[in-house]
């Protein structure tokens, strides 16, 4: 039998549901009575929900098996929510039990436990839900959980009566769990868009979800090697995420190669890494519906697997279009001269970048000023990016969507395109940069005096690395010439000396060491975890690790960079601003106070528009997002990394490690030392 239309039930399933359709009606109403009931008395609903509307329930509902409850309608949940009946949350699912999940409700001291896949609904990690509470017979056996003592809220409205009406049976009822059921899906997850998996042409008359038995596959009697000879319509989606449900997928929308290979009987198809998209998940089917499309290659394979983690994560890894290169300056480029005439020229200052050794986007740089015996004046300066940005442009829009660089261990996937962040925004030694700058008068001690902020321009004597300074600080700052010329003296710009460079560096050490101590005085913490490195082969592929010690010369870019943070308004020395933009138009005040000018403000002002609250809480979140998914992807390429390395290993791995927890089906772990 295929998997096509039946491949979710048994015709021994079919018989006993045509069975049931007898004796349905007279026991619908029946039921629908009991429900109603079991609601009504109900301590945590006090209203009974909506039911799904006729035009919900398909004409077909006697005539295929349905396995999953009709979504209320968009109007009945916003009628359960208002009165208690339900809740909004963000869907959980168990990594290690995907029939477990949970939602964490707002004023409830624990999160709602939804068990079964009938109960999840169709609900996938990170969709937002609507949940409704189990009647409290319901509820499971609380297993290893602390409840918190629960004070009731007294506020006034449905929902927090019902709140604490749930809080209350919690507080009567401390050995037991919470469950509940999902009434609808609110909003997609992302992760609908990006599933990731291997195709199984290997079917099993047993359904892994706990749910019955499923019809036979297509290659379920074949040999290992041979795939079914009758034609296949539909094969297996495994996802690598455990949460995530099997899903199924029609062969004729395969992409054509793995369409060919899945016709021809290569079962080598399933070694394949493919990305996937769900597009539909009805009632009457047990596993939802994907689409596939792209095939990453080999999943044994370290490409195939860094794509696949870009894919997961959304990150762009292609170049930038023609349009937004377009939109850069023409080359060779150098400051224009009114530039000069609106910017803080800070080229005679010792200034330079600390970074790691490889690094070619040199977007911050330090600067050191002695203005007396017991005040400094220091500088932190950032690539003025936004002068060759401009808002509402392709290059905007593009940087916009990416909105920050992810970095791999073998490559890095900049927010701005090279000719940007590695040559006209990078802070090169003896280049004219421009540059937004942050400059403080700080005692010795560490307080701030005065503070400037404002546009700049400024050069670089010199790029230092990392390793460099911490050998200076580890020499306390007093190293021979031999030394010095050796490691920086060919790299030196400008008039300023390799004493000028090692001085300023031991003042910013000392500031910097002042400032680290007076955050963490006032609470500050800070979490250290051990990263790995790895060396690698011409091949690319890892053959050996070191642990990656933190360095005390990172915390000196790090304390400055926080304290740049911590600005909470802007401030200038200067009391009239020269030259500025405004809507994309540069103007000069002096022009503008023309009728001429003032016009043409007018003009470009019509066209700016402030955003409003939502729209800037919309940007910060999508920038947050963009964050989290880029950490994610640098953490998923590190474990990756560590799997290969592994999988050379050709004697076991032998290490001290503590298990962290232990279930049925898994143990998680903590190694200390990494082999």
């Amino acid at each position: 039998m295929k998997i096509g239309e039946y491949a979710y039930y048994s015709k021994k399933q079919e018989r006993q549901n045509r069975r049931s359709m007898q004796t349905s009606a007279e026991s619908g109403a029946a039921k629908a009575k009991l429900k109603v009931a079991r609601r009504e008395t109900s301590p945590l609903l006090p209203l009974p929900l909506p039911s799904p509307s006729s035009s919900e329930t398909s004409s077909s509902t006697y005539s295929r098996r349905k396995y999953f409850t009709p979504y209320l309608s968009e109007k009945a949940i916003e009628v359960a929510v208002a009165r208690g009946n339900a809740f909004k949350a963000i869907f959980r699912v168990n990594a290690h039990n995907r029939l477990d999940a949970y939602c964490t409700i707002e004023g409830v001291p624990v999160d709602v436990l939804i068990k079964g896949y009938e109960a999840k609904n169709r609900a996938i990690e990170g969709d937002v839900v609507a949940v409704a509470f189990d009647p409290v017979a319901n509820w499971t056996r609380s297993e290893g959980i602390d409840v918190p003592d629960v004070n009731c809220s007294s506020e006034q409205g449905e929902v927090n009566r019902a709140v604490a009406r749930i809080c209350s049976m919690i507080n009567s009822h401390p050995s037991k769990r919470p469950t509940g059921r999902v009434l609808a899906i609110l909003k997609n997850s992302p992760k609908r868009a990006s599933v990731i998996g291997f195709l199984s042409v290997k079917q099993s008359r047993e359904d892994d979800e706990g749910l019955g038995r499923l019809a036979d596959g297509p290659f379920s009697k074949k040999s290992k090697n041979q795939l079914a000879e009758q034609e296949v319509e539909w094969i297996w989606l495994v996802h690598t995420d455990p949460r995530f449900p099997k899903m199924v997928v029609s062969v004729k929308t395969l992409p054509d190669s793995v369409k060919e290979r899945v016709k021809a009987g290569d079962v080598t198809v399933e070694r394949e890494l493919v990305s996937a998209e769900i597009y539909e998940w009805n009632e009457d089917a047990l596993h939802p519906h994907a689409r596939v499309v792209n095939v990453f290659g080999r999943g044994g394979e370290i490409e195939p697997r860094i794509g696949a983690i870009l894919f997961e994560n959304s990150i762009c890894a292609a170049e930038y279009s023609p349009e937004s290169l377009a939109c850069l300056p023409a080359r060779p480029w150098k400051i224009p001269d009114e530039e000069f005439k609106t910017r803080r020229d800070l080229r005679n200052i010792c200034s330079f970048s600390i970074d790691p050794s490889h690094a070619i986007d040199l977007d911050d740089a330090l600067s050191v000023e002695i203005l007396s015996d017991e005040v400094l004046r220091i500088g932190v300066h950032i690539a003025d990016v936004s002068y060759f940005v401009l808002p509402d442009t392709t290059l905007d829009a593009e940087a916009q969507a990416r909105s920050t660089s992810v970095y791999m261990l073998q490559r890095k996937l900049p927010m701005l395109p090279p000719e940007l962040s590695q040559e006209l925004c990078s802070l090169l030694p003896g280049e004219d940069r421009l540059a937004l700058s942050i400059i403080w008068d700080i005692n010795l001690s560490g307080k701030i005096i005065n503070r400037w902020i404002g546009r700049s321009i400024i050069t670089s004597c010199c790029k230092l690395s990392y390793e460099f300074v911490q050998a200076l600080i580890d020499k306390s700052f007093d190293a021979d010439e031999l030394f010095l010329s050796s490691s920086i003296g060919a790299k030196l710009h400008g008039y300023f000396s390799l004493k000028d460079v090692i001085e300023s560096l031991k003042i910013l050490y000392e500031i910097s060491s002042r400032l680290g101590k007076t955050r963490f005085n006032d609470g500050a913490l800070q979490l250290e975890t051990i990263k790995i490195g790895f060396l690698f082969d011409e091949y690319g592929i890892p053959y050996d690790s070191i642990i990656s010690e933190r360095m005390e010369s990172c915390s000196i870019v790090e304390e400055f960079m926080l304290l740049a943070n911590s600005v909470d308004k802007l401030e200038s020395s200067e009391s009239e601003i020269i030259n500025t933009y405004f809507a994309g138009l540069r103007f000069n005040k002096h022009a503008a106070e023309s009728a001429f000018g003032r016009e043409a403000l007018s003009a470009s002002a019509l066209k700016f528009k402030i955003p409003d609250g939502d729209a800037l809480r919309e940007l910060a979140a999508h920038c947050n997002e963009r964050t989290i998914a880029s950490r994610r992807a640098e953490e998923a390429g590190e474990k990756l990394y560590i799997w290969a390395l592994l999988k050379q290993k050709e004697t076991p791995l032998v290490t001290e490690a503590r298990v962290l927890a232990l279930g049925p089906r898994f143990m998680s772990e903590r190694i200390f030392v990494f082999l």
